[in-house]
């Protein structure tokens, strides 16, 4: 189960995140990047939120 502001730090948090339509949020250090929203996909090195990609080397990402 994913709780409020839980980093996604295993693919299965990313599959979880996708398959119950979790909201994310992208950040970069302590700074929101982007409020996000849902995931659409990913792989081994980037997710797709909406129509953007981020990469999961540069970026973090929590449960909004």
């Amino acid at each position: 189960m994913l709780i409020q502001n839980q980093l996604l730090l295993e693919q299965v948090d990313f599959d979880n995140a996708m398959y119950w339509k979790v909201p994310v949020s992208v950040w970069r250090g302590n700074q929101v990047i982007d409020f996000g929203g849902f995931i659409k996909q990913h792989d081994d090195d980037a997710v797709c939120i909406a129509s953007d990609y981020f990469s999961k080397k540069e970026f973090r990402f929590k449960v909004r």
